[in-house]
Order: C-alpha cells, then sequence, then structure tokens
C-alpha cells in the first residue's frame, strides 16, 4: 500500500488521510505506533505531499509517542519530529504554527528528559522562524523556560537548562522592538505582547524556590523597566513590595540583582514622575526591615547600604536615612544604624565622593549636608565625633568629647571609641595624621586625640593612639594658642557650635531616658514572669 501511495500521490485522499491518522496516532499497541510512525515518514518523504502543513494536528501525538519507554518508538519519532522541523524552516509560513506553540509548551513540562529537551529545542526554532509573532504567547514561553531552567545540574539535564537560557535570553530579545505605549497598544497580528500576563508570571516565580529562578525573574523585570517603562508603570503597585521584601534572601548575588531593579525604579531618571515616593518608600522599608531583623543588619546591612550607594547617587541616600532616622523612636535602633552607616561612610569606597565634599565644608551646599547628618548622627556619640574628625571641625570634637564625662560611659561606647582609634589608623584619615605636622599645628586636633586617649581604659587601642601622638615633634605643641587656617574655620560663624552641642545633649538625654524605660520594662516584665511562675 506504501508503495502504491509513493506511486500514485497524485490521486492520494490526504484530506480524508489525517483524520484517520489524527485518531490512531493515539493508540497504546507498541506494534500500531511503529506502523503509524512508519506510514508518516512515507508520505512525508512524498515530494508532492506537503504533509507539514498538517503538523499542528498530529504533533501532540507524536510528542506523546516520544515519551514511549520502548527505544525503537523513541528512535523513530524523534526522527520525524526532526524531518518536520526541517520541513518548517523551509516553509514557515505555511503551518498555523499557534496551536504547535501550546502544544510543545505544555511537553516542555514533561517528567521525560527526552522529551523536554526535544520541547524547548522547538520553542527554540519557533521563536528563530517567527520572532515578533510569538510575543503573544510570551508568559507560557517563559514559565516553560523558567521551569526547565529550574532543573538540577545533573548531567543529564545540563543541556535541557542550556537550551532553556537560549530561549530565555532570545525572548527577552523579543522585547527590544515592542512599543512603550499605554494608550493605542497593537493589537494587530498577533504581534502585542501581553505585559499583565508576562509579570503574572514574574511575580509568582520570584517567590520560586531556586536562585537561578529568582535571578532570573529580577532580570526580566529590570530588562521591561529599561525597555517599557511606561507600560510597567501600571503594575508598580504589585512588583515594588516583592522587591523590598526580597531584600531580605540570603544570597548576595539575588539582593544585588533586586538592588539593581530598585535603583532602576527610584532613580531619578526612571520614565515615572512618583519616583521620589518610591524612593521614600524603599528607605523606609529598608529601615523598618533592619529594625525588625537586627541580624539582617549586622550581617547584610553593609552590603545593601554599599551596593544602593553606588547604584545611586550616595548623597541623595545618606540624606534620606539621615532624616528619616532623626525621628526613630527606637533609639537603640537608631544608635546602631547610625553606627553601621558611619563605618560605611568612613570605609566604602562606594562614599569616597561624599567623604571627599563632607571635607570641603567651605562650600554651602556641603556644609548643609554635613549638619543633616551631623543632627542625625548624634543618635551616636561616637559616630558624631567621627563625623567632626572626617569635616576637621576639631574645635567641635573637643566640646563633643567634654559632655562624654556627664554620659554612662558603657562597654559598648568604649568599644566603638576603640574602633575609632583603630580607623584614625587607616588610609581614610591620612590627611589627619599629617596635619600634626602642620606648621603652626592645630590644637584643637591635639586636644581632640588626647581627649580620646582620655576616655579609654589603657587597652591596645590607648597605646596605639599615645605612640602616634609621641610622633609630633614636641617643638610643634606649644601651648599658645596659633592662629593657623584650621583654627580660625572654627570660628568664622560657620557653624553654631552652641546650637549643635545643646542638639547633641538634647539628643543623648532622650537616650539615657530610653535606656532606663527600657530597663524599667524588663524590670517589670521579669517580676511579672516570676509571678507566673509561682
Amino acid at each position: 500500500m506504501k508503495d502504491i501511495v509513493t506511486d500514485n500521490s497524485n490521486i492520494f485522499d490526504l484530506v480524508g488521510f489525517i483524520p484517520l491518522l489524527r485518531e490512531r496516532i493515539y493508540t497504546e499497541n507498541t506494534f500500531a505506533k511503529q506502523f503509524i510512525i512508519s506510514w508518516i515518514t512515507v508520505l512525508d518523504d512524498v515530494p508532492s505531499i506537503d504533509l507539514v502543513i498538517y503538523l499542528p494536528e498530529i504533533l501532540d501525538g507524536l510528542f506523546k509517542m516520544l515519551s514511549d519507554p520502548t527505544f525503537e518508538i523513541k528512535k523513530m519519532c524523534d526522527a520525524v519530529l526532526k524531518k518536520f522541523l526541517d520541513d518548517l524552516h523551509r516553509n514557515p509560513e505555511k503551518v498555523d504554527y499557534t496551536d504547535m506553540i501550546n502544544t510543545v509548551v505544555i511537553y516542555s513540562y514533561s517528567t521525560d528528559e527526552f522529551v523536554q529537551y526535544t520541547a524547548m529545542c522547538w520553542i527554540k526554532e519557533f521563536i528563530d522562524m517567527y520572532g515578533s509573532n510569538i510575543l503573544p504567547f510570551a508568559s507560557n514561553i517563559l514559565k516553560a523556560s523558567m521551569a526547565s531552567n529550574s532543573n538540577q545540574d545533573i548531567e543529564s539535564q545540563i543541556r535541557i537548562k542550556q537550551t532553556a537560557k537560549i530561549v530565555n535570553s532570545t525572548l527577552m530579545e523579543l522585547i527590544n522592538g515592542v512599543e512603550d505605549k499605554t494608550d493605542a497598544i497593537e493589537k494587530d497580528e498577533g504581534k502585542n505582547l501581553d505585559l499583565a500576563s508576562v509579570i503574572t508570571v514574574l511575580i509568582k516565580e520570584l517567590g520560586g524556590s531556586t536562585i537561578e529562578t529568582k535571578i532570573t525573574v529580577l532580570k526580566w523585570i529590570y530588562h521591561l523597566f529599561t525597555h517599557l517603562p511606561n507600560r510597567i508603570l501600571m503594575y508598580m503597585e504589585s512588583i515594588f513590595p516583592l522587591l523590598l521584601t526580597t531584600l531580605s534572601y540570603p544570597n548576595e548575588e539575588v539582593v544585588q540583582n533586586d538592588l539593581k531593579v530598585i535603583a532602576k525604579i527610584i532613580s531619578p531618571s526612571a520614565a515615572q514622575t512618583n519616583n521620589k515616593q518610591y524612593f521614600d518608600q524603599f528607605i523606609l522599608s529598608l529601615l523598618k526591615q533592619f529594625s525588625c531583623d537586627r541580624t539582617l543588619l549586622k550581617d547584610r546591612g553593609q552590603f545593601i547600604i554599599r551596593q544602593i550607594c553606588g547604584l545611586l547617587n550616595s548623597n541623595d541616600i545618606y540624606r534620606t536615612l539621615s532624616t528619616f532616622l532623626l525621628e526613630e523612636k527606637n533609639m537603640k535602633f537608631a544608635s546602631v544604624m547610625i553606627g553601621t552607616l558611619n563605618t560605611i561612610l568612613l570605609t566604602s569606597p562606594e562614599l569616597y565622593d561624599l567623604r571627599t565634599q563632607l571635607r570641603d565644608v567651605e562650600k554651602q551646599e556641603n556644609r548643609e549636608m554635613f549638619l543633616c547628618l551631623f543632627r542625625t548622627w548624634c543618635h551616636n556619640p561616637v559616630a558624631a565625633v567621627a563625623l567632626c574628625l572626617l569635616t576637621q571641625n576639631y574645635f567641635l570634637v573637643c566640646k563633643l568629647l567634654q559632655t562624654f564625662a556627664s554620659m554612662d560611659v558603657t562597654i559598648d561606647l568604649l568599644i566603638e571609641v576603640d574602633k575609632l582609634i583603630q580607623l584614625l589608623e587607616s588610609p581614610i584619615f591620612i590627611y589627619l595624621r599629617m596635619e600634626l605636622l602642620e606648621e603652626p599645628v592645630n590644637q584643637y586636633l591635639i586636644k581632640a586625640l588626647y581627649g580620646l586617649l582620655m576616655i579609654m581604659p589603657q587597652s591596645d587601642a590607648f597605646h596605639l593612639l599615645r605612640h602616634r601622638l609621641k610622633c609630633i615633634p614636641h617643638s610643634r605643641m606649644g601651648s599658645e594658642m596659633p592662629a593657623s587656617e584650621n583654627v580660625k574655620k572654627d570660628f568664622k560663624g560657620m557653624f553654631d557650635t552652641s546650637t549643635m552641642l545643646n542638639h547633641f545633649t538634647t539628643l543623648q538625654e532622650k537616650h539615657r531616658n530610653y535606656r532606663m524605660n527600657t530597663n524599667s520594662n524588663q524590670q517589670i516584665d521579669k517580676a511579672i514572669a516570676k509571678i507566673d511562675i509561682q
């Protein structure tokens, strides 16, 4: 019969044959499967029979056969599918690809690794052949590629993951050609991207179990914000809270990509006009997470803040953090947070520009930045001293250190002073050490350093600073107060030192009352707990 059909293909009723083939292709009989595949192979080899046109009707059955446990059937079916794929490349416009895409997407979730790999290969080929016409199916393809990409890194699944990555990247490239319109979105010719369904997939997958899936989702969101900033704006209320939550994820690469997306959204160059709203929301959310999870602040706080300062303007970040922390009700958290911010400010390369600006308080804008930070830095006495040392405001340092005598000098405070002395030996403060050689020497600087020395017990840090002070030439440590430029700077009326000191002492008094109330409440709770036990 095959020979008869081959020799008389011009009179063969292919239209009548296809319904029979479509019905029988789902047979469970092994021999019948071999018989059907052999017929498909013969018909496809006949030049005058264009079987590929009917591929959408039999593709599902072929993929079902591909999952057959019999090796011979699997091999035969694979050969037929490869032949059809070659035919498609030659005649892509003849075939209705819409149903076929949905079919191969379904089989990309198959538990049979060979079927899954074949389906992903077909998806990749469809994208290559039909380009932007695939966009209406973007969400389904995206979901399938992420599912395949989340497979384990075992040898049998590596090629599936590699193909899934190619599908993901090529699909992402198609987004580049989509128009960023919010009013008249093109709907003709099937070339419209259903952004809502894509966002739905991304939001769901962001909660995925694998690190790789989360990173892929974040890269997708960043890509959409880059190329479709206006269209994605309407989905911000759903996306932004999830991005804020992802900041606490334990993997650094995930957090890094998350911060990159957040920076894209809240950047002043972003398309949306209300980016200031999201900027403030981000800062407030970050502070709330750090306040609720001190382990996050301790382990990841510096990393997160450094990353976002590297991505955005560090002045804006620090000014906003300072503004919000000034009104913080939890005094303990405010002090710890300022200590973290101060360490980053003094040591991180991402804050180099801000450090340089703060050292030049002659300029009005830099002076305002210093005052903004100082008001909040007063939550942490040692941080306030460090900030004044950074800005070379040595007269104010001396006045601040004098107030330490009336404060509760706790172990925590001494540890902070110890760390500051260690920092004074770092390259950040090399300019300060060089000032000790100036002629005439700034006596307020000498007095400030000796003030730190007097606060400290005779520890390693004490001896470190003491040895440093011994390096100052004795001829330059006279008792007369010279009118050097640095000393003059403290008396030019550049800062209202009295008001600044009053603010410092007032805020520290609030901290003392907060500690007393906290201790009192803790004692009451212990007493109540003891009564309950009895």
